[in-house]
Protein backbone atom coordinates (compact mmCIF):
# COMPACT_ATOMS: atom_id res chain seq x y z
CA UNK A 1 0.00 0.00 0.00
CA UNK A 2 0.96 3.60 -0.98
CA UNK A 3 0.57 6.89 1.68
CA UNK A 4 -2.25 8.91 -0.14
CA UNK A 5 -1.54 11.43 -2.31
CA UNK A 6 -3.71 13.87 -0.66
CA UNK A 7 -2.69 12.20 2.97
CA UNK A 8 -2.89 16.01 4.41
CA UNK A 9 -6.72 16.70 3.29
CA UNK A 10 -7.54 12.51 3.96
CA UNK A 11 -5.79 12.04 7.29
CA UNK A 12 -5.47 15.80 9.32
CA UNK A 13 -8.58 17.25 7.41
CA UNK A 14 -10.87 14.28 7.20
CA UNK A 15 -9.70 12.06 10.61
CA UNK A 16 -7.69 14.65 12.78
CA UNK A 17 -8.40 17.99 11.91
CA UNK A 18 -5.38 20.51 11.62
CA UNK A 19 -2.79 21.77 14.03
CA UNK A 20 -0.57 24.92 13.49
CA UNK A 21 1.09 26.11 16.57
CA UNK A 22 3.75 24.47 18.65
CA UNK A 23 4.11 27.17 21.70
CA UNK A 24 1.16 28.14 23.84
CA UNK A 25 -0.25 30.98 24.71
CA UNK A 26 -2.02 32.11 27.99
CA UNK A 27 -5.35 31.35 26.49
CA UNK A 28 -4.26 27.81 25.19
CA UNK A 29 -2.34 27.35 28.60
CA UNK A 30 -5.76 28.00 30.07
CA UNK A 31 -7.40 24.77 28.12
CA UNK A 32 -4.84 22.64 29.39
CA UNK A 33 -6.05 23.84 32.86
CA UNK A 34 -9.51 23.34 31.89
CA UNK A 35 -8.49 19.86 31.07
CA UNK A 36 -6.34 19.53 33.97
CA UNK A 37 -9.30 20.48 36.75
CA UNK A 38 -11.71 18.45 34.69
CA UNK A 39 -14.04 21.33 33.75
CA UNK A 40 -15.92 20.96 31.26
CA UNK A 41 -17.59 24.11 30.88
CA UNK A 42 -14.20 25.72 30.41
CA UNK A 43 -13.08 23.05 28.08
CA UNK A 44 -16.01 23.17 25.52
CA UNK A 45 -15.36 27.28 25.71
CA UNK A 46 -12.03 27.62 25.36
CA UNK A 47 -11.76 24.40 22.18
CA UNK A 48 -10.77 25.01 18.65
CA UNK A 49 -8.55 23.47 16.23
CA UNK A 50 -6.03 25.99 16.55
CA UNK A 51 -5.26 25.60 20.04
CA UNK A 52 -6.43 21.71 20.54
CA UNK A 53 -3.33 20.36 20.17
CA UNK A 54 -0.67 22.89 21.23
CA UNK A 55 1.81 21.62 23.95
CA UNK A 56 2.88 23.76 26.75
CA UNK A 57 6.31 23.56 28.28
CA UNK A 58 6.63 20.04 29.44
CA UNK A 59 5.23 19.18 26.02
CA UNK A 60 2.18 18.39 27.03
CA UNK A 61 -1.19 18.48 24.93
CA UNK A 62 -4.68 18.48 26.53
CA UNK A 63 -5.05 15.31 25.60
CA UNK A 64 -1.96 14.25 27.47
CA UNK A 65 -3.19 15.96 30.51
CA UNK A 66 -6.32 14.15 29.88
CA UNK A 67 -4.47 10.98 29.88
CA UNK A 68 -2.23 11.29 32.98
CA UNK A 69 -5.61 12.51 35.24
CA UNK A 70 -8.08 9.86 33.80
CA UNK A 71 -10.49 12.15 32.82
CA UNK A 72 -12.25 10.09 30.46
CA UNK A 73 -15.18 12.22 29.42
CA UNK A 74 -12.24 15.17 28.48
CA UNK A 75 -10.74 12.83 26.43
CA UNK A 76 -13.61 11.85 24.20
CA UNK A 77 -14.56 14.95 23.77
CA UNK A 78 -10.87 15.89 22.47
CA UNK A 79 -10.86 12.86 20.57
CA UNK A 80 -13.92 13.39 18.68
CA UNK A 81 -12.44 17.48 18.16
CA UNK A 82 -9.96 16.02 16.26
CA UNK A 83 -7.02 15.70 18.94
CA UNK A 84 -3.89 13.99 17.38
CA UNK A 85 -3.45 10.39 19.13
CA UNK A 86 0.17 10.20 19.18
CA UNK A 87 1.90 13.14 19.44
CA UNK A 88 4.97 12.56 22.30
CA UNK A 89 5.74 15.15 25.07
CA UNK A 90 9.15 16.35 25.69
CA UNK A 91 9.94 12.59 27.27
CA UNK A 92 9.02 11.04 24.41
CA UNK A 93 5.72 9.40 25.78
CA UNK A 94 2.52 9.53 24.03
CA UNK A 95 -0.76 10.01 25.70
CA UNK A 96 -1.35 6.00 25.82
CA UNK A 97 2.13 5.85 27.34
CA UNK A 98 1.31 8.57 30.19
CA UNK A 99 -2.08 6.05 30.62
CA UNK A 100 -0.80 2.61 30.51
CA UNK A 101 1.82 3.84 33.23
CA UNK A 102 -0.49 5.02 35.31
CA UNK A 103 -2.64 1.92 35.21
CA UNK A 104 -5.69 3.92 33.71
CA UNK A 105 -7.78 0.97 31.58
CA UNK A 106 -10.62 2.69 29.98
CA UNK A 107 -8.64 5.59 29.17
CA UNK A 108 -5.76 3.41 27.46
CA UNK A 109 -8.79 1.36 25.80
CA UNK A 110 -10.20 4.72 24.78
CA UNK A 111 -7.13 5.68 23.25
CA UNK A 112 -6.16 2.14 20.96
CA UNK A 113 -9.58 2.01 20.23
CA UNK A 114 -8.99 5.46 18.12
CA UNK A 115 -5.48 5.11 16.79
CA UNK A 116 -3.26 5.61 19.20
CA UNK A 117 -0.07 3.31 18.24
CA UNK A 118 0.35 -0.12 20.42
CA UNK A 119 4.28 -0.69 19.39
CA UNK A 120 5.08 2.61 21.13
CA UNK A 121 7.94 2.03 23.67
CA UNK A 122 9.19 4.69 26.54
CA UNK A 123 12.26 6.47 26.49
CA UNK A 124 13.65 3.59 28.74
CA UNK A 125 12.49 0.61 25.64
CA UNK A 126 9.61 -0.37 27.67
CA UNK A 127 6.71 -1.68 25.77
CA UNK A 128 3.35 -1.07 26.42
CA UNK A 129 2.32 -4.39 27.02
CA UNK A 130 5.03 -5.07 29.62
CA UNK A 131 3.80 -2.10 31.44
CA UNK A 132 0.45 -3.73 31.54
CA UNK A 133 1.45 -6.90 32.61
CA UNK A 134 3.43 -5.47 35.74
CA UNK A 135 0.67 -3.66 36.55
CA UNK A 136 -1.93 -6.41 35.71
CA UNK A 137 -3.95 -4.58 33.59
CA UNK A 138 -5.11 -7.62 32.07
CA UNK A 139 -7.81 -6.19 29.79
CA UNK A 140 -5.47 -3.97 28.18
CA UNK A 141 -2.63 -6.31 27.83
CA UNK A 142 -5.22 -8.26 26.27
CA UNK A 143 -6.38 -5.40 24.31
CA UNK A 144 -2.86 -4.64 23.00
CA UNK A 145 -1.99 -8.38 22.24
CA UNK A 146 -5.01 -8.69 20.13
CA UNK A 147 -4.34 -9.83 16.62
CA UNK A 148 -7.50 -7.68 15.23
CA UNK A 149 -7.94 -4.90 17.47
CA UNK A 150 -10.62 -3.18 15.23
CA UNK A 151 -12.79 -5.85 16.32
CA UNK A 152 -12.55 -5.59 19.73
CA UNK A 153 -13.09 -2.24 19.47
CA UNK A 154 -16.06 -2.26 17.78
CA UNK A 155 -18.13 0.47 19.32
CA UNK A 156 -15.90 2.28 20.78
CA UNK A 157 -14.47 3.99 18.54
CA UNK A 158 -14.74 8.31 18.01
CA UNK A 159 -14.97 9.58 14.56
CA UNK A 160 -13.76 13.48 14.95
CA UNK A 161 -16.14 15.57 13.31
CA UNK A 162 -15.20 16.87 10.01
CA UNK A 163 -14.46 20.82 9.88
CA UNK A 164 -17.04 23.00 8.22
CA UNK A 165 -15.05 24.13 5.51
CA UNK A 166 -14.25 20.88 3.90
CA UNK A 167 -16.90 19.97 1.63
CA UNK A 168 -17.20 16.48 -0.11
CA UNK A 169 -18.79 15.99 -3.80
CA UNK A 170 -21.32 13.16 -4.83
CA UNK A 171 -18.43 11.78 -7.22
CA UNK A 172 -18.00 8.01 -6.33
CA UNK A 173 -20.05 5.38 -4.15
CA UNK A 174 -18.61 1.74 -3.15
CA UNK A 175 -20.55 -1.52 -3.93
CA UNK A 176 -22.04 -3.40 -0.65
CA UNK A 177 -20.46 -6.21 0.37
CA UNK A 178 -21.86 -7.21 3.80
CA UNK A 179 -19.78 -10.37 4.01
CA UNK A 180 -16.19 -10.52 2.01
CA UNK A 181 -14.94 -14.71 2.15
CA UNK A 182 -11.55 -13.42 0.99
CA UNK A 183 -8.95 -11.62 3.37
CA UNK A 184 -7.74 -9.80 0.11
CA UNK A 185 -10.85 -8.09 -1.87
CA UNK A 186 -11.23 -6.71 -4.60
CA UNK A 187 -13.47 -3.21 -3.51
CA UNK A 188 -15.30 -1.98 -6.68
CA UNK A 189 -18.05 0.91 -6.88
CA UNK A 190 -19.78 3.31 -9.24
CA UNK A 191 -18.53 7.20 -10.68
CA UNK A 192 -20.68 9.71 -10.38
CA UNK A 193 -18.49 12.49 -11.46
CA UNK A 194 -16.88 11.65 -14.99
CA UNK A 195 -14.38 14.09 -14.24
CA UNK A 196 -12.67 11.90 -11.64
CA UNK A 197 -9.23 11.76 -11.90
CA UNK A 198 -7.55 9.31 -9.01
CA UNK A 199 -9.53 7.09 -6.40
CA UNK A 200 -8.11 5.40 -3.30
CA UNK A 201 -9.55 3.60 -0.45
CA UNK A 202 -8.28 2.78 2.99
CA UNK A 203 -9.35 0.13 5.73
CA UNK A 204 -7.31 1.93 8.56
CA UNK A 205 -8.79 5.56 8.64
CA UNK A 206 -5.96 6.70 5.90
CA UNK A 207 -2.85 5.65 7.55
CA UNK A 208 -2.47 2.92 4.18
CA UNK A 209 -4.02 3.03 1.28
CA UNK A 210 -4.49 0.82 -2.52
CA UNK A 211 -4.63 2.49 -5.19
CA UNK A 212 -7.59 1.94 -7.67
CA UNK A 213 -7.99 1.25 -11.34
CA UNK A 214 -10.60 3.73 -13.24
CA UNK A 215 -12.80 1.87 -16.16
CA UNK A 216 -15.45 4.04 -17.42
CA UNK A 217 -17.93 4.72 -14.94
CA UNK A 218 -16.63 1.66 -12.68
CA UNK A 219 -13.53 1.55 -10.56
CA UNK A 220 -12.00 -1.12 -8.49
CA UNK A 221 -9.02 -1.23 -6.01
CA UNK A 222 -7.36 -4.66 -5.05
CA UNK A 223 -6.40 -5.46 -1.50
CA UNK A 224 -2.63 -6.93 -2.26
CA UNK A 225 -1.92 -7.19 2.04
CA UNK A 226 -3.92 -9.77 3.89
CA UNK A 227 -6.66 -8.31 5.97
CA UNK A 228 -7.48 -10.16 9.73
CA UNK A 229 -10.97 -11.28 9.25
CA UNK A 230 -13.52 -8.72 11.37
CA UNK A 231 -15.37 -5.46 10.82
CA UNK A 232 -13.97 -2.93 8.68
CA UNK A 233 -14.83 0.72 7.29
CA UNK A 234 -13.30 0.94 3.88
CA UNK A 235 -13.12 4.68 2.86
CA UNK A 236 -13.13 5.50 -0.17
CA UNK A 237 -11.54 8.93 -1.81
CA UNK A 238 -11.79 10.39 -5.18
CA UNK A 239 -10.10 13.69 -6.53
CA UNK A 240 -11.25 15.39 -9.74
CA UNK A 241 -9.50 17.49 -12.23
CA UNK A 242 -10.62 20.78 -10.43
CA UNK A 243 -9.33 19.30 -6.58
CA UNK A 244 -12.74 18.92 -6.12
CA UNK A 245 -12.69 15.69 -3.65
CA UNK A 246 -15.25 13.33 -2.88
CA UNK A 247 -15.46 10.75 0.24
CA UNK A 248 -17.57 7.47 0.66
CA UNK A 249 -17.60 4.64 3.44
CA UNK A 250 -18.51 1.53 3.77
CA UNK A 251 -19.25 -1.14 6.55
CA UNK A 252 -18.24 -4.81 5.62
CA UNK A 253 -17.20 -7.48 7.31
CA UNK A 254 -13.95 -9.86 6.49
CA UNK A 255 -14.58 -14.20 7.47
CA UNK A 256 -11.99 -15.76 5.76
CA UNK A 257 -10.67 -18.70 6.39
CA UNK A 258 -7.64 -19.46 4.61
CA UNK A 259 -5.19 -17.91 7.02
CA UNK A 260 -6.27 -20.06 9.69
CA UNK A 261 -4.08 -22.87 9.18
CA UNK A 262 -0.84 -20.74 8.87
CA UNK A 263 -1.82 -18.85 12.45
CA UNK A 264 -2.02 -22.00 14.00
CA UNK A 265 1.19 -23.73 12.94
CA UNK A 266 2.90 -20.51 13.89
CA UNK A 267 0.53 -20.52 17.35
CA UNK A 268 2.01 -23.89 18.98
CA UNK A 269 4.79 -25.44 16.67
CA UNK A 270 6.57 -24.73 19.44
CA UNK A 271 4.63 -26.28 22.50
CA UNK A 272 4.15 -30.17 19.66
CA UNK A 273 6.72 -31.76 21.09
CA UNK A 274 6.53 -31.56 24.75
CA UNK A 275 2.75 -31.97 24.75
CA UNK A 276 3.13 -34.76 22.75
CA UNK A 277 1.01 -33.16 20.51
CA UNK A 278 0.46 -32.67 16.71
CA UNK A 279 -1.16 -30.48 13.94
CA UNK A 280 -2.46 -30.79 10.32
CA UNK A 281 -2.57 -27.87 8.69
CA UNK A 282 -4.29 -29.28 5.73
CA UNK A 283 -7.22 -30.85 8.25
CA UNK A 284 -7.23 -28.31 10.89
CA UNK A 285 -6.89 -31.69 13.21
CA UNK A 286 -5.04 -30.93 16.45
CA UNK A 287 -4.02 -33.98 18.02
CA UNK A 288 -3.09 -34.92 21.79
CA UNK A 289 -1.57 -38.40 21.47
CA UNK A 290 -0.17 -39.64 25.20
CA UNK A 291 -2.99 -41.56 26.91
CA UNK A 292 -0.77 -42.47 29.38
CA UNK A 293 -0.28 -38.57 30.17
CA UNK A 294 -4.19 -37.53 29.52
CA UNK A 295 -6.09 -40.54 31.77
CA UNK A 296 -5.75 -42.74 34.50
CA UNK A 297 -5.62 -46.05 32.96
CA UNK A 298 -9.19 -47.58 31.67
CA UNK A 299 -11.06 -44.10 33.18
CA UNK A 300 -11.73 -40.52 32.03
CA UNK A 301 -10.38 -38.48 35.25
CA UNK A 302 -8.23 -36.02 33.76
CA UNK A 303 -4.65 -36.01 34.94
CA UNK A 304 -3.10 -32.93 36.45
CA UNK A 305 -0.26 -33.10 34.11
CA UNK A 306 -2.97 -33.16 31.29
CA UNK A 307 -4.82 -30.41 33.14
CA UNK A 308 -2.06 -28.14 33.27
CA UNK A 309 -1.51 -28.21 28.70
CA UNK A 310 -5.52 -28.02 28.44
CA UNK A 311 -5.05 -24.31 30.69
CA UNK A 312 -2.30 -23.61 28.35
CA UNK A 313 -3.59 -24.91 25.20
CA UNK A 314 -6.78 -23.69 25.41
CA UNK A 315 -7.19 -20.03 26.03
CA UNK A 316 -5.05 -19.69 23.18
CA UNK A 317 -6.87 -22.14 20.59
CA UNK A 318 -10.00 -19.86 21.54
CA UNK A 319 -8.38 -16.37 20.65
CA UNK A 320 -7.07 -18.20 17.33
CA UNK A 321 -10.73 -19.63 16.18
CA UNK A 322 -12.28 -16.31 17.48
CA UNK A 323 -11.32 -14.62 14.68
CA UNK A 324 -12.39 -17.09 12.32
CA UNK A 325 -15.33 -17.61 13.89
CA UNK A 326 -18.17 -17.01 11.59
CA UNK A 327 -16.69 -19.49 9.20
CA UNK A 328 -16.67 -21.98 11.63
CA UNK A 329 -19.34 -24.54 11.91
CA UNK A 330 -18.19 -26.71 15.03
CA UNK A 331 -14.92 -27.80 16.78
CA UNK A 332 -15.34 -31.40 18.12
CA UNK A 333 -13.42 -32.38 21.05
CA UNK A 334 -13.43 -36.45 19.86
CA UNK A 335 -12.16 -39.09 22.27
CA UNK A 336 -10.47 -42.11 20.43
CA UNK A 337 -9.57 -45.31 21.51
CA UNK A 338 -7.35 -48.78 20.48
CA UNK A 339 -10.02 -51.62 19.35
CA UNK A 340 -8.64 -53.28 22.85
CA UNK A 341 -10.72 -54.27 25.96
CA UNK A 342 -9.48 -56.48 28.48
CA UNK A 343 -12.90 -56.98 30.33
CA UNK A 344 -14.57 -58.08 27.26
CA UNK A 345 -14.10 -60.79 24.01
CA UNK A 346 -15.83 -59.64 21.24
CA UNK A 347 -15.06 -57.01 18.64
CA UNK A 348 -18.47 -55.33 18.97
CA UNK A 349 -18.55 -55.18 22.69
CA UNK A 350 -14.73 -54.19 22.84
CA UNK A 351 -16.18 -51.12 20.18
CA UNK A 352 -19.43 -50.62 22.60
CA UNK A 353 -17.50 -49.84 25.69
CA UNK A 354 -14.86 -48.15 23.94
CA UNK A 355 -17.48 -45.90 22.88
CA UNK A 356 -19.07 -45.16 26.08
CA UNK A 357 -15.11 -44.49 27.33
CA UNK A 358 -14.12 -42.17 24.49
CA UNK A 359 -17.68 -40.07 25.14
CA UNK A 360 -16.82 -39.76 28.44
CA UNK A 361 -13.44 -38.67 27.63
CA UNK A 362 -14.41 -35.99 25.43
CA UNK A 363 -17.37 -35.08 27.85
CA UNK A 364 -14.26 -34.61 30.35
CA UNK A 365 -12.19 -32.38 28.24
CA UNK A 366 -14.69 -30.11 27.31
CA UNK A 367 -16.25 -29.77 30.52
CA UNK A 368 -12.39 -28.59 31.99
CA UNK A 369 -12.22 -26.76 28.83
CA UNK A 370 -15.48 -24.43 30.26
CA UNK A 371 -14.38 -24.08 33.36
CA UNK A 372 -11.52 -22.32 32.80
CA UNK A 373 -10.51 -19.35 34.55
CA UNK A 374 -8.78 -17.24 32.00
CA UNK A 375 -10.04 -13.92 30.45
CA UNK A 376 -10.31 -15.39 26.66
CA UNK A 377 -12.45 -17.82 27.65
CA UNK A 378 -14.76 -16.49 29.77
CA UNK A 379 -15.19 -13.20 26.71
CA UNK A 380 -15.56 -16.08 23.98
CA UNK A 381 -17.83 -18.30 26.57
CA UNK A 382 -21.02 -17.93 23.76
CA UNK A 383 -18.72 -18.67 20.75
CA UNK A 384 -17.71 -21.86 22.95
CA UNK A 385 -21.01 -23.01 24.29
CA UNK A 386 -22.60 -22.76 20.81
CA UNK A 387 -19.49 -24.23 18.95
CA UNK A 388 -17.68 -26.79 21.02
CA UNK A 389 -19.39 -30.53 21.23
CA UNK A 390 -17.38 -33.27 22.60
CA UNK A 391 -17.92 -36.77 20.61
CA UNK A 392 -16.61 -39.96 21.10
CA UNK A 393 -14.89 -42.28 18.20
CA UNK A 394 -13.86 -45.40 19.85
CA UNK A 395 -11.82 -47.73 17.77
CA UNK A 396 -13.71 -46.23 14.81
CA UNK A 397 -10.44 -44.25 13.33
CA UNK A 398 -7.23 -46.34 13.93
CA UNK A 399 -3.79 -44.90 13.36
CA UNK A 400 -1.88 -47.42 11.70
CA UNK A 401 1.92 -48.59 11.61
CA UNK A 402 3.41 -48.81 8.01
CA UNK A 403 2.57 -51.79 7.72
CA UNK A 404 -0.95 -52.01 8.27
CA UNK A 405 -1.08 -52.88 11.71
CA UNK A 406 -3.02 -51.13 14.14
CA UNK A 407 -0.49 -48.56 16.19
CA UNK A 408 -2.96 -48.84 20.06
CA UNK A 409 -0.59 -46.07 21.35
CA UNK A 410 -1.07 -43.73 18.94
CA UNK A 411 -4.85 -44.73 18.37
CA UNK A 412 -5.81 -43.63 22.17
CA UNK A 413 -5.52 -39.56 21.84
CA UNK A 414 -7.76 -36.81 21.82
CA UNK A 415 -8.05 -34.87 18.59
CA UNK A 416 -9.64 -31.03 18.17
CA UNK A 417 -11.18 -31.22 14.53
CA UNK A 418 -12.51 -27.68 13.02
CA UNK A 419 -15.86 -28.26 10.49
CA UNK A 420 -15.86 -25.18 8.46
CA UNK A 421 -19.08 -23.62 7.23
Amino acid sequence: MNKYFFSLVFILVVFSGCATKNTASLVEKDLHYAVRVNDMMLLNELISEKNINVKDEYGYTPLHIAARFNHLDMAKVLVSKGAQINTQDNYFDTPLIDSIKKGHTFMSELLICNGAKVNAKDEKGVSLYEYARQLNDNRTAKLLSSKNIQQRCIGKVITPKKPKATQFYNQISIDEYGVLTDNTPNICGDIHDEDVRRIQISFDSGESVVEANILGKRWCAQVKEKLLNGYYRVDAISVNSINEKGLTSEELEIKAINTLPALLKKEFEKDLSKWNASFDENTLVFKFNNPSLMFERGSNTLKQEYKSILSDFFPRYVDALAQYKNSIKKVYVEGHTSSSYSSVKSVEEKFKKNMVLSQERADAVLEYLKAILDSTVIENESFINNSFESRGKSSSELILNSDGSENKELSRRVEFKIEIR
